[in-house]
C-alpha cells in the first residue's frame, strides 16, 4: 500500500540500521510480541513502518503505533510490517506491559464508571423540585405509568427508561394525580428521589449492534454514529476484497455476519422498543390525535365509537390523512398571507370543531341520491368557516410545485373547482368475522365509502390533481400546522400522501351499527406512520423569528462556549443548574480539532508527494485512529449547521466526545517521540488542569446555592449567565482564595 523509494546506497543503508538500533533501544518498553489471542477475523497485533523521504536525504523510523482489534485477513495470521526486525521483550518488561494493559483496559474504565456514578447520584435529593428536561422527558415517562398515549419527535426508549425509573422509585399516578412534573413543582413524598435501587468477534459485533439499536431508539442523532460505523465497515470489507488470500465463500460470510449483527439486530431492537411503546400506551392521551384512525379505534376507552357504516349527502364527517402529517383535515378563519388570500386549509393533530366537513352536492354534476360510492363527485363544505374545499392554479405556499388548497365561497357562491371525485383505494374487513361474512363479501361492500375502514383519494374535478399532504409545516402564520396541497397525479401514486379515510361521522341520519367491530391495527403500518409523524414534527421545530428564545443557540457558539442555558429558576433561594460543560475542556478540544485537521492535511500532502510511505498496517492505523474520529465529529456537528430546526447547546455533546478523542490523538502525536520524563510531565499538567477545571466549574452541574453574586468568579464573559459579570483578571484572586480554603491552606 505504500510508495516505492529510490535505491539506497550502502552508506545510507548502514545509517538506517544504526538509527533503527538506537530507536529500538529507546522505545523498547513500548514493543511486545505477545498477542492476546486470535479470533476468526481479528488479530490484536498491528505494526507499521513509516518512511520519510526528501530528495537525497532519507530518515526512516520504526514505530509500533497502536494495537487494534481489527484485521482484514480471512485467516488468523497477523498483519506483516515492512520491518520484521524487532527485539524480543524481556520478561519483566512484558509483565509491566501486561499490568499496564490491565489497568488501561479494565481497571481505569471501572474506576471512571464508579466515579461518574458517584458524581451523578451524590446529593441527588438535595433539590426536591422538577427542573429543566425533567419537566419534559419525565412527564413523557409518566405517561407509561398512566398508559395514556402521547406523541413526541424522538424514539421512545429514553422516555421508557424514564418511566421505568419513575416506577422503580415509587411513582404512582393514582396516588399523586395532581403531580404532572411541571417545572418548579415539588416531588411528592411517596417518590424516592434520594437513592436508587439495586447484572469474541461475534460477541463484539452483537454488542455493537445492540448499542446501535439502543442509541437510535433514544434519539435519531444515533443515526450519525451508525453512519460512522457503516463507513468503517465498508472500508473494512473493501480491504478484505483485495486481500491476496481472498476467498469468495469467506468474503460472503463476512458480509452476512455484518448484515445480521449491524443491520438486522439494530433494526429489530428499534422496532421492538416501539412495540413495547405502543403496547404500554393503550389509553387515549394528548398525542393520540396524531395517530391513524385504526390505531385510535383499537385503544381502550377510545373516543372513536360505533357509527354508521355508510355516508351520504349532508353527513358531517372528519377526514384523516394517511400521509406524512397523519392529522385531520382542518380549516379556520385565518387566511393565506399571499396567493389567493382565502381561508387556510391544513392538517391538525387535535380534535376540534374546525375539523368538521359536510358532504354536499357538487356544483358541476347532478345531485346525489344514493350513499357515497367510488366515482361519485362531491363537495366538502367547512361547517364553521362556511366555505368550500377548493383548489386552483395558484402555487402552494411551502411546496411551490403543487397547487394551493383553500376554503372558498359559501353554500351559494362557488364554481366547479369546489368539486372532488371519490376514488376508493382499499377496503378493510371487520374484526368481527360473523359480521364480515354476512355483510362484507358482496360487491356492494367494495363499492361504497365506509367510515374508518375505507382508504380513498379525492381527485380535483377540474385540475385532475389529488388532495394530499407534503409533510411540511406552515410557519407561524399557519400555526405550524401541516401543509395541504393538490398533488400532481404522477407524483401522488407512489405513496400514501394522497390517501384519506373518514375518522368519524359527527352528524348523520343513518343508524349506528353496534355489532360492527373495527379492523385490528397493523403494527408495521403504525410503526412506519410513527416514523413519518416524528420526521414531520422534527421539521416543524423551526425557530420563531417573532420570539426571543433565550435558551436557543447557534452551531458556531458551541465550540467557543459563548453561553450556556439556565436549567432552573435563578432565584437566590433555589438550587440552580447551568447547562454549560467544562469551558477549559471544550476550548482545548476546539483548538485540538483545528490542529488535527492541519496534521491530517500535512500527512496527506506528504503521502501524495511520496515523502511519506505507509504500509498496509500503518494506513489502517491512520484510518482508525485519525480519520474515523474526524468523520464522527463531522457527522455529529455539520448536520446542525445546515438543518433549519431550532438548536440548543446540548446538541453539541455527541460531537464533543469525538473532539475529545481527537484531543487525545493530538497530545499523543506530539509527545510520541518525547522522552518519558517530558511525556509524563505533560500528561501530569493536563491531568491537573482537567481535574482543577472540574473542581472550579462543578457548581454549575451539581447545583449552586445562596446569593447569585457569590458565583461571579465563574462568569468571565458578558454572554455567560451564571452570575453578574466578573473579568477573568478579577476572578483569579477569588479562585485562588477558594482553592486555598478547599486545601486548608
Amino acid at each position: 500500500m505504500g510508495m516505492k523509494n529510490r535505491q539506497l546506497s550502502r552508506t545510507e543503508l548502514q545509517e538506517l540500521k544504526e538509527l533503527r538500533r538506537l530507536f529500538d533501544r529507546r522505545r523498547s518498553t513500548l514493543h511486545s510480541d505477545s498477542s492476546s489471542g486470535s479470533i476468526e477475523e481479528h488479530d490484536n497485533t498491528r505494526e507499521s513502518s513509516i518512511a520519510f523521504t526528501s530528495g537525497a536525504d532519507v530518515i526512516s523510523t520504526k514505530e509500533d503505533l497502536f494495537k487494534k482489534d481489527f484485521d482484514f485477513k480471512a485467516d488468523n495470521s497477523p498483519r506483516k510490517s515492512v520491518d520484521k526486525g524487532k527485539k524480543k521483550i524481556k520478561s519483566k518488561t512484558y509483565e509491566k506491559l501486561t499490568l499496564l494493559k490491565v489497568v488501561n483496559h479494565y481497571i481505569a474504565p471501572i474506576m471512571f464508571t464508579i466515579l461518574s456514578f458517584y458524581i451523578r447520584h451524590n446529593d441527588i435529593g438535595v433539590n426536591k423540585t422538577v427542573i429543566w428536561d425533567e419537566a419534559h422527558f419525565a412527564k413523557f415517562g409518566s405517561f407509561y405509568n398512566k398508559h395514556t398515549f402521547y406523541h413526541d419527535v424522538h424514539p421512545p426508549l429514553g422516555k421508557m427508561l424514564c418511566g421505568l425509573s419513575e416506577w422503580l422509585v415509587g411513582y404512582n399516578p393514582n396516588t399523586s394525580p395532581d403531580f404532572k412534573f411541571d417545572s418548579g413543582s415539588s416531588y411528592p413524598a411517596d417518590i424516592n428521589i434520594y437513592e436508587g435501587k439495586s447484572g469474541k468477534v461475534n460477541l463484539w459485533f452483537t454488542l455493537l449492534g445492540i448499542s446501535i439499536g439502543c442509541v437510535c431508539s433514544v434519539k435519531w442523532v444515533g443515526l450519525f454514529v451508525t453512519g460512522v460505523v457503516g463507513i468503517y465497515t465498508i472500508v473494512d470489507l473493501w480491504a478484505k476484497f483485495w486481500d491476496p488470500k481472498f476467498k469468495l465463500f469467506n468474503y460472503i460470510k463476512f458480509w452476512l455476519r455484518r448484515v445480521f449483527f449491524l443491520i438486522i439486530i439494530p433494526v429489530s431492537l428499534y422496532m421492538f422498543f416501539f412495540k413495547i411503546h405502543l403496547d404500554l400506551l393503550y389509553l387515549p392521551g394528548e398525542g393520540s390525535g396524531s395517530m391513524n384512525t385504526l390505531f385510535q379505534a383499537n385503544m381502550k376507552n377510545t373516543d372513536i365509537l360505533a357509527q354508521p357504516r355508510l355516508v351520504q349527502v349532508n353527513d358531517v364527517v372528519t377526514l384523516r390523512s394517511q400521509g406524512m402529517n397523519s392529522n385531520l383535515l382542518h380549516s379556520h378563519q385565518q387566511i393565506y398571507p399571499e396567493g389567493s388570500r382565502q381561508h387556510q386549509v391544513t392538517t391538525y393533530g387535535f380534535k376540534d370543531m374546525n375539523n368538521n366537513w359536510k358532504i354536499s352536492n357538487p356544483r358541476s354534476a347532478t345531485e346525489l341520491n344514493d350513499f357515497i360510492k367510488d366515482g361519485d363527485i362531491i363537495r366538502l363544505f367547512h361547517v364553521l368557516t362556511r366555505s368550500n374545499l377548493h383548489s386552483h392554479e395558484i402555487p402552494g405556499h411551502i411546496s411551490k410545485q403543487y397547487w394551493e388548497v383553500s376554503g372558498y365561497g359559501d353554500e351559494t357562491v362557488g364554481d366547479a373547482k369546489d368539486d372532488w371525485i371519490v376514488e376508493i383505494v382499499d377496503q378493510l374487513h371487520s374484526s368481527n368475522s360473523t359480521y364480515s361474512e354476512l355483510y362484507e363479501k358482496n360487491d356492494q361492500f367494495y363499492k361504497y365509502l365506509h367510515p374508518v375502514s375505507t382508504t380513498f383519494r379525492l381527485k380535483h374535478k377540474v385540475l385532475g390533481c389529488y388532495l394530499g399532504t407534503t409533510g411540511a409545516s406552515y410557519p407561524t402564520w399557519g400555526f405550524q400546522q401541516g401543509e395541504v396541497v393538490c398533488l400532481d397525479p404522477k407524483k401522488s401514486f407512489g405513496g400514501s400522501s394522497a390517501n384519506w379515510n373518514i375518522e368519524s361521522v359527527v352528524e348523520s341520519t343513518l343508524p349506528i351499527v353496534k355489532e360492527y367491530k373495527y379492523p385490528k391495527s397493523n403494527f408495521f403500518k403504525d410503526f412506519i406512520q410513527l416514523q413519518r409523524s416524528m420526521a414531520a414534527s422534527n421539521n416543524a421545530l423551526t425557530p420563531d423569528p417573532s420570539k426571543n428564545d433565550n435558551i436557543a443557540s447557534s452551531w458556531w457558539e458551541w465550540p467557543i462556549m459563548r453561553r450556556g442555558i439556565r436549567m432552573s429558576s435563578w432565584s437566590s433561594s433555589t438550587l440552580r443548574y447551568y447547562m454549560f460543560g467544562n469551558p477549559i475542556i471544550i476550548w482545548f478540544t476546539t483548538i485540538s480539532v483545528s490542529i488535527y485537521i492541519f496534521v491530517m492535511i500535512s500527512i496527506a500532502r506528504k503521502w501524495i508527494n511520496q515523502q511519506l510511505v505507509l504500509d498496509e498496517s500503518a494506513m489502517w492505523t491512520l484510518f482508525t485512529t485519525a480519520i474515523i474520529p474526524l468523520l464522527g465529529y463531522a457527522f455529529h456537528y455539520v448536520p446542525f449547521i445546515v438543518m433549519g430546526r431550532v438548536t440548543y447547546f446540548h446538541h453539541y455533546v455527541p460531537a464533543l466526545y469525538f473532539a475529545i478523542f481527537m484531543a487525545g490523538f493530538i497530545v499523543d502525536y506530539f509527545t510520541s517521540f518525547s522522552s518519558p520524563l517530558i511525556k509524563r510531565s505533560i500528561y501530569l499538567v493536563l491531568y491537573v488542569i482537567i481535574i482543577s477545571s472540574f473542581w472550579l466549574f462543578h457548581p454549575t452541574c451539581l447545583g449552586m446555592t445562596g446569593p447569585v453574586r457569590d458565583y461571579s468568579y465563574l462568569n468571565w464573559f458578558t454572554t455567560w449567565e451564571i452570575a453578574p459579570y466578573m473579568p477573568f483578571k478579577q476572578a483569579v484572586p477569588v479562585i485562588l482564595k477558594l482553592a486555598r480554603k478547599q486545601l486548608g491552606l
